[in-house]
């Protein structure tokens, strides 16, 4: 099911307006959202008092999705598009505002995680049920976090203790024979908190490349005939206790182990393994002084097979930490200053020309607030082992017209450093790659009305050295210029008992390049995307649907190869059948559409799954 895109950018403006307008005409009488992130400005804000587009996703929300991985979660949110390759547990990675994927700096508890070979996060092993909330930053943010956040953040929490003794868990089978299963208590023994988690889940899954054309660039190398699965066990746990004084420790341990089957000449399997562990510290120095201390190490292993011998092997071992220093100078100013080390080590059969390296980092920030004006204030200092010094920066300003009003702008510059393959991998990296620079333009205005709240967006990140992915050549290599323009809107509503939520999204991300190649669209970014979700309760029974588009995008720098434009329908609902049980059936891509975000490998055809669910009542 195929559809035009003839005058769709006269849709996209209708849709948007049919979720700003409705609210801007209501009055204004509904307090503004008081959830508390730390992820935008690295302490604890209120999402209206941040100046960064900021989408929380608490663990409420996570049940009422019913996702089976990260993909299903996240995929609806302004100013993100995914590309997987072929299905649960395969490759899966997030752009942020038509970034590359590598731009976005992924976080789990504080932590850097993921590989530092392809600079990629596996998040298709993270297990939804031990995700007690996540917090997605738009926007740069090298200017705190350092390399990789060029695109913005995306922190990860898992689930904490708790003062009374919770027990959770759910069972759930579906298509393609998917089984899952998840189990876990928090609970807590005078100041002391505690939080398990395991879960294990498997499918047989779908034939990921299936479509009868390869391309030894792209991935399919071969087309099996077989399906292919994927397996996973997972645990997490954390105990954290608190002293006297005003000092509070935590520790925390993750672990996941992973199996995927996939099509290939020399490897058509592959066993991976996620680790972290990690300490984080808080100490209350006095009344307006802070320190927070973070430290842990993540290991990112994966070993890949052909029809069960062993192939090849890529490991990454990363020690993070993270002293900061929280200043309350006044009711409305703080300081923030601390200093950042980051330490990559690879382990791999194929042979780097370098194989561990070191950051060093600097930051410091000013948030202060003048009558109805806010500003936001950072500068850091890098120094790389590889590649030297690296300065960025930002200023973001907000200006409350009236209370439920706010108008904002904001400039920032970002970098990233090459990975270890776009530098040394054969046949892909080059030791000439540079490290990218971004400079970044935002304005925006949002509002909070009797019926929800709204949020209009206009940016343009200018990059220069993108290092790009080259599907025809399988190089990666700098392009001296590329620009993205895009503009967000976004709403969130409840009408006659339905809540609705919506956004709708333009992104042109241009290669600006002298060549062939110039003003031509950057891989696998669809111009143009749409999502609506509406749901509403009916005593004990909830139901929802998500209705996605998104537009044509291009699988190489030619644009020769096209993805093209696909909508998506999914249907859910649970019903609870006594208190804290309930049974939930989702029902996705209802109408089988037939689509790909990476050329040749197949997206799953319409699905089903039925859990059933225990959750216990809130402290």
């Amino acid at each position: 099911m195929k559809i035009s895109t003839q005058g769709l950018g006269w849709k996209l403006v209708i849709v948007a307006g049919s979720m700003v307008l409705p609210l801007a005409a209501q009055a204004a009488d509904i307090s503004a959202n008081k959830e508390i992130i730390v992820t935008g400005s690295r302490i604890a804000q209120t999402v209206d008092e941040s100046l960064s587009p900021v989408t929380v996703i608490t663990r409420e929300a996570i049940e009422e999705k019913q996702p089976k991985d990260i993909q299903d979660l996240v995929r609806d949110l302004p100013g993100i598009s995914m590309v997987n390759s072929g299905g649960l547990g395969k490759s899966t990675t997030i752009s942020l505002r038509g970034s590359e994927n590598n731009h976005v700096l992924v976080l789990i508890d504080g932590a850097r995680v993921g590989s530092a070979t392809s600079g990629q996060v596996s998040l298709q092993h993270i297990p939804v049920d031990q995700i007690e909330r996540i917090e997605i930053v738009r926007g740069p943010r090298s200017h705190l976090y350092g390399s990789s956040a060029i695109g913005g953040v995306v922190q990860i929490f898992t689930r904490k203790g708790s003062k009374k003794t919770r027990h959770s868990g759910s069972i759930g089978y579906g298509s393609h024979n998917t089984v899952e299963a998840n189990t876990g208590i928090t609970g807590s023994s005078g100041k002391t908190q505690f939080a398990a988690n395991v879960g294990f889940r498997r499918s047989d899954g779908f034939n990921s490349c299936g479509d009868g054309q390869t391309k030894p660039a792209s991935g399919c190398r071969v087309i099996e005939t077989d399906k292919d699965g994927y397996k996973q066990r997972s645990f997490s746990g954390s105990v954290s206790h608190e002293f006297e004084n005003d000092f509070e420790l935590e520790l925390l341990a993750q672990v996941a182990n992973d199996t995927t089957e996939f099509d290939g000449s020399s490897q058509n399997s592959s066993k991976d393994k996620q680790r972290l562990l990690g300490v984080n510290a808080d100490k209350g120095i006095n009344d307006i002084w802070d320190i927070k201390v973070t430290a842990a190490r993540s290991w990112d292993l994966g070993s890949n097979y052909f029809n069960g011998a062993f192939s090849s092997k890529f490991n990454t071992v990363r020690d993070n930490v993270s002293w900061q220093n929280n200043v309350s100078v006044s009711d409305t100013d703080t300081v923030v200053v601390g200093v950042d080390y980051l330490n990559d080590k690879v382990d791999s059969t194929t042979s780097y020309a370098e194989t561990e390296r070191y950051n060093y980092g600097a930051f410091g920030q000013y948030i202060g607030e003048f009558g109805d004006h806010n500003t936001q204030l950072s500068l850091r200092g890098d120094d790389n082992e590889q590649f030297g010094n690296h300065y960025t920066g930002s200023l973001a300003w907000g200006y409350n017209i009236r209370p439920d009003l706010e108008v904002l702008a904001s400039y920032g510059t970002a970098y990233n450093a090459p990975t270890f393959n776009e530098l040394y991998f054969p046949g892909f990296g080059s030791t000439s790659n540079r490290p990218e620079e971004s400079r970044s333009y935002e304005v925006g205005v949002r509002g909070t009305q009797s019926l929800g709240t709204w949020a209009v967006y206009a940016y343009q990140t200018n990059v220069k050295d993108l290092i790009a992915f080259d599907s025809d050549t399988s190089l990666a290599g700098n392009i001296n210029s590329a620009r993205i323009r895009g503009v967000e809107a976004e709403g969130r509503m409840t009408w006659a008992k339905w809540d609705i939520n919506g956004n709708a999204n333009y992104i042109d991300a241009k290669n600006r390049a002298d060549g062939s190649n110039r003003d031509n669209q950057l891989t696998r970014r669809p111009k143009w995307q749409t999502n609506v979700t509406v749901s509403r309760q009916i005593d004990d029974f909830k139901a929802g649907a998500t209705l996605r588009y998104a537009g044509v995008a291009y699988d190489n720098a030619s644009n020769s190869r096209k993805l093209d434009a696909y909508k998506t329908v999914d249907l859910r609902g649970a019903y609870a059948i006594k208190p804290n049980w309930s049974v939930e059936l989702s029902a996705n891509n209802i109408f089988d559409e037939d689509y790909q975000t990476a050329s040749f490998f197949n997206q799953d055809e319409r699905n089903y799954f039925l859990r059933l669910r225990y959750v216990p009542d809130a402290d």
